[in-house]
């Protein structure tokens, strides 16, 4: 929804799309505004996510407190790398919310996004796009794993690599 509707707009569009059981909508409200995201979160039994355009792990604090959403999608080229979005998904946990990392920046935040996933409990999916995997692209993470069958597998190195 990226931001687009006013609240009660949002929530007539979820009631609309409820039916066919989305994973979640996504920023359903301008992601500034945490009172009106809070009133679509209350409103829709549709899991709500946001988190791409929050840059700072301290904006969440609202967003938790109102519980108003489910699904938090920090960018980790925006949040400040791996340590800070490790930080964030705990503090989401510790309100029953799952980690979905906005993922727009190629392979290169592909491969800390996985990192990530690998130690993060209440991570849910990665945000991947097809153009990530074009030639000239997969150069600028050699050992980037490809997707199969709509999944990352982590990489596996031998011991004898890790100490060359």
């Amino acid at each position: 929804m990226h931001g687009r509707f006013a609240p009660h707009e949002a929530l007539r569009i979820a009631r609309l799309v409820e039916p066919y059981a989305p994973s979640w909508i996504e920023e359903p409200v301008p992601p500034d505004n945490i009172a009106s995201l809070a009133v679509v979160a209350t409103g829709t039994n549709l899991p709500i996510a946001t988190g791409e355009r929050i840059h700072d792990r301290a904006e969440f604090r609202e967003l938790f407190e109102r519980r108003a959403a489910d699904i938090i999608r920090p960018d980790i080229g925006h949040i400040g790398g791996i340590l800070e979005t490790r930080k964030l998904a705990a503090t989401a946990e510790t309100h029953h919310m799952l980690l979905a990392p906005h993922n727009v920046g190629g392979p290169v935040l592909t491969a800390a996004n996985l990192h990530v996933a690998a130690c993060t409990t209440n991570f849910k999916i990665q945000e991947y796009f097809n153009d990530f995997a074009d030639a000239d692209v997969v150069r600028c993470a050699p050992g980037l794993p490809p997707v199969v069958d709509g999944h990352f597998s982590l990489p596996r190195w031998s011991r004898s690599r890790c100490h060359t």
